[in-house]
């Protein structure tokens, strides 16, 4: 399958220092040609959209979304796996720098100059990032369920990579075996559910193991080297601003956009809309995903 390379762009504001990219796992979805007879009439082609999954998440957690966003919008969608996630590669530097420059070097291997961009937690401080660093590649950002803010998250996320040790420790063989373990200390069951689609067997092995890198998400909770650690947001105090279309969706159950926030989006995105859907919590398009869908739709067609 290929993509379109799409040209439309403006003076670059790149990177001022470019760590090292890996190369990224990714899926696309492409739309049906049925979907084709509900091109808009008279307009420039879309621009490809890229997704972005959260920490512990891979692409697997956006194929069925991907699957029919794709058809409903009539874009080509692009699910991908950051690094040290799903089956990228790993590496020890692990914070949005990083991560957005490894998502560039992807579309740039694709062929894709301009692209719109949707990330859910993590991977949406990391869409964040990219819109706020290269705006001019940047057709439109939608964040799903995350704010431009630092969250004290640290000690719970820890915990679960503590749990996570100890499942591989214990030598599972079985999902089941590895639930029992992390009911002890995660009482959510979707948690753990979650949790265990990172559970793998490595080739010639029959026990069970993350394939998530532990040590490097371990560490990327703490500043390192003068790069902030992931829970908060590098880019906030820079003065950039991006002027293009943005979504901001949110549950409306979940605490990563209070209404505290709402402000320091407004100025570092001053297009952006923000929605709340009712009865999700942080799993906005697994827990909505008809609302959640409704929602991007309507807003891509007004705006990109």
């Amino acid at each position: 399958m290929f993509i379109l390379r799409h040209s439309h762009r403006l003076p670059a504001r790149r990177f001022s220092t470019q760590p090292a990219a890996v190369k990224l796992s990714h899926e696309i979805h492409s739309p049906s040609p049925k979907s084709a007879v509900n091109a808009r009439d008279g307009k420039a082609e879309r621009a490809p959209l890229l997704v972005l999954h959260g920490l512990f998440g891979s692409k697997q957690n956006w194929r069925s979304v991907s699957k029919q966003l794709s058809n409903k919008i009539n874009t080509q969608i692009v699910a991908i796996d950051l690094r040290n996630h799903g089956d990228s590669p790993h590496h020890m530097l692990h914070d949005y720098h990083a991560m957005a420059a490894d998502v560039f070097h992807l579309a740039d291997s694709l062929g894709i100059d301009a692209f719109s961009v949707m990330g859910h937690s993590m991977g949406g401080k990391t869409a964040m990032h990219m819109a706020l660093e290269n705006s001019d590649r940047i057709q439109g950002l939608i964040c799903v369920d995350m704010s431009p803010i630092s969250l004290n998250l640290t000690s719970l996320f820890s915990d679960y990579i503590v749990t996570m040790r100890e499942v591989e420790a214990a030598g599972v063989k079985t999902h089941q075996q590895a639930d029992a373990i992390m009911a002890k200390t995660i009482p959510e069951l979707p948690i753990r559910q979650f949790i265990s689609t990172n559970l793998k067997f490595k080739e010639g092995s029959d026990v069970l193991s993350f394939r998530v890198n532990l040590d490097a998400l371990e560490a990327s909770f703490t500043r390192h080297e003068g790069r902030e650690g992931i829970a908060g947001f590098p880019l906030r105090e820079k003065g950039l601003t991006y002027d293009g279309p943005a979504l901001f969706v949110r549950g409306l159950k979940s605490g990563y956009v209070p209404d505290s926030s709402i402000p320091g989006i407004r100025r570092l995105f001053p297009q952006s809309e923000i929605v709340g859907i009712e009865g999700a919590g942080h799993w906005v398009h697994s827990e909505k995903p008809n609302e959640f869908m409704k929602v991007v739709q309507d807003w891509t067609e007004r705006k990109l």
